[in-house]
């Protein structure tokens, strides 16, 4: 139930699917040998292609190229956006996200993977858009996760069990791999209460979040740690 588009220009070396199939089976994953199933295993998933392969271990993307991906996913009329990456700020992108937000469209993105004392990291750090951090089973922040008052949520996201192209499964740790905690969760809230505006959910979620932290949000751990009761059944 994946629907797959690539907005690479022909020629151009797409990037390797490793990160794109641990984010995929994370949210839609099938029951595997081991037990594991992804958070919305009926769901269908929409992947848009946006990374190239620049060198031996360099992979990247252009503001132009998330700008297309984003138009078609919302001409797709996806409950949810997934924003598995993080950049620097980029003017044209930014008034994309916001008339995304306007439109009462539901994103989530990574909150960054460049440790304590980094800048923001975009868009997760854009109005309207959940920046979502990774904890450990304990409830521990990941060591390099960014910090700052644009972090909304915690999610798991290290040592998170999802596949890999070619083996059974791997372990991965990142903000990346936390983001589809949140994305299942905006997405069943959203269709629990019929499409209602984004920012109630949005501001549900952070209602319902377990503190980690000290009291209120703090630049760590956001409102606290994700819950959704019911599940994301």
């Amino acid at each position: 139930r994946i629907v797959a588009r690539s907005f690479l220009p022909l020629g151009v070396k797409p990037a390797d699917r490793d990160h794109a199939t641990a984010i995929a089976s994370i949210l839609i994953g099938r029951p595997a040998r081991q037990g594991v199933t992804g958070l919305l295993p009926g769901a269908r998933l929409y992947s848009a292609g946006i990374f190239r392969q620049r060198a031996a271990d360099t992979i990247d993307t252009t503001a132009e190229l998330i700008i297309a991906a984003l138009d078609w996913l919302q001409g797709q009329q996806v409950d949810v956006i997934n924003l598995s990456l993080t950049g620097r700020p980029n003017r044209l992108l930014q008034q994309v996200i916001r008339q995304l937000v306007q439109q009462n469209q539901l994103l989530a993105a990574a909150a960054g993977n460049g440790g304590p004392d980094a800048p923001p990291a975009y868009p997760a750090a854009w109005p309207g858009v959940v920046a979502v951090t990774a904890v450990d089973i304990q409830g521990q922040i990941y060591r390099q996760a960014n910090r700052g008052d644009y972090i909304d949520l915690a999610a798991p996201g290290v040592d998170v069990w999802a596949a890999r192209p070619g083996s059974e499964g791997a372990y991965h740790s990142g903000t990346s791999f936390a983001v589809p905690y949140a994305t299942a969760a905006l997405a069943v809230l959203r269709q629990r209460a019929g499409n209602p505006d984004a920012s109630r959910l949005r501001q549900q979620l952070q209602q319902q979040a377990r503190e980690l932290g000290a009291p209120g949000p703090d630049p760590v751990y956001g409102h606290g740690l994700l819950q959704l009761p019911g599940g994301c059944g």
